[in-house]
């Protein structure tokens, strides 16, 4: 808590979401040692008393990840495309030349894993339907692909 929200690694428009939008002065005990670590990419399993600042601890670096990994996609999708077109000039040069148009996406395919879950989940063999055998019972599994940290 010593740094604030600004020494934890969050973006700018995060810190300045929480100060002034939220009027947060300072991050909790939980939520001070959850999100750096959540967004270093470590698996955190936090219990601490209701009102403590769980919810933001976890919601927070969320944001963050999943605007991180658009901005990539989307400049992944960017360089692809100029490139793309830049190949369609050059091999269509005399013949009025090529339209990409810029429909190169980037398809992510996720599926659950068959192999890293607990044993009241069942996974259909396509990895895409996922049913816990137990509703009163927490279960997990993993996924091929989620949020990840690049860089």
């Amino acid at each position: 808590m010593a740094g604030g929200w600004a020494s934890l690694g969050l973006l700018d428009e995060l810190v300045a979401a929480v100060e002034d939008d939220f009027e947060w002065t300072l991050p909790t005990a939980v939520q001070d040692e959850c999100i750096p670590l959540i967004l270093g990419g470590g698996d955190v399993l936090a219990s601490s008393e209701t009102g403590s600042g769980k919810t933001a601890a976890f919601a927070i670096p969320i944001l963050q990840l999943c605007h991180e990994n658009k901005s990539a996609e989307i400049k992944h999708a960017a360089a692809s495309s100029a490139s793309s077109r830049n190949q369609a000039k050059a091999s269509d040069k005399g013949n009025g030349g090529g339209d990409i148009g810029g429909n190169d996406r980037i398809v992510i395919k996720y599926e659950m894993s068959l192999s890293d879950r607990d044993k009241l989940i069942s996974i259909d063999p396509s990895g895409c339907l996922v049913q816990c055998r137990d509703i009163k019972q927490w279960s997990g599994c993993r996924c091929t692909a989620g949020v990840t940290r690049h860089g």
